[in-house]
């Protein structure tokens, strides 16, 4: 299995933001719901950076570098700052979160022995309705942004197969899992 989803310490860090209440998110600015490469959640509590940034995965020679979302806790003193020459925006968030969905996918490409597992949303479940942060089109670094949506934005497995697809004839399977923070860090634990 190529492995391109959430790490543990990303898993963790989500986690640790349940009982938290939303208080904004920074990015350099969205254009339809979307930002380039990074934004910064703010909680009562927490400061979570999320990106999607192009990385060499070791083993993946298939496309070279590519992008891959983390989540990393930064602490009061730590600037968020990805961009020195742009402005960031804020904007308000409600609500307290009670949980969080890790959404991955599992994709077969055609001539690939192992399948690729890629993180393709999270979905902050509050007492205010629901916070959706997911990544970009195949190769794409950005992220997208909704509130309250249903997980309508996430794109349908039926979707995410054509994106994969090197030739129309193709045949990509994608199996998607959608699993609760809670249930995976627990698993994890034991």
């Amino acid at each position: 299995m190529v492995n391109i989803q959430l790490t543990d310490t990303s898993l963790e860090a989500l986690d640790s933001l349940i009982g938290d209440t939303f208080v904004s998110f920074e990015c350099e600015g969205l254009h339809q719901d979307g930002t380039y490469g990074y934004l910064l959640l703010q909680t009562n509590r927490h400061r979570l950076q999320i990106s999607n940034i192009q990385q060499e995965l070791p083993g993946f020679d298939m496309f070279g570098d590519f992008p891959l979302l983390t989540c990393n806790m930064l602490k009061d003193h730590e600037s968020f700052a990805p961009f020195k020459e742009q402005p960031l925006k804020k904007y308000p968030l409600y609500g307290t979160i009670t949980d969080v969905d890790v959404i991955n996918d599992h994709i077969q490409v055609p001539d690939t022995p192992q399948p690729i597992c890629r993180t393709e949303a999270i979905d902050f479940h509050t007492d205010d309705g629901s916070v959706i942060v997911r990544v970009g089109p195949l190769f794409s670094e950005d992220l997208f942004i909704t509130i309250n949506d249903d997980g309508t934005s996430i794109p349908t497995p039926t979707t995410i197969a054509d994106e994969w697809k090197e030739y129309p004839r193709d045949q990509v399977k994608v199996q998607r899992v959608t699993s609760s923070i809670s249930s995976v860090t627990d698993s994890k634990k034991a």
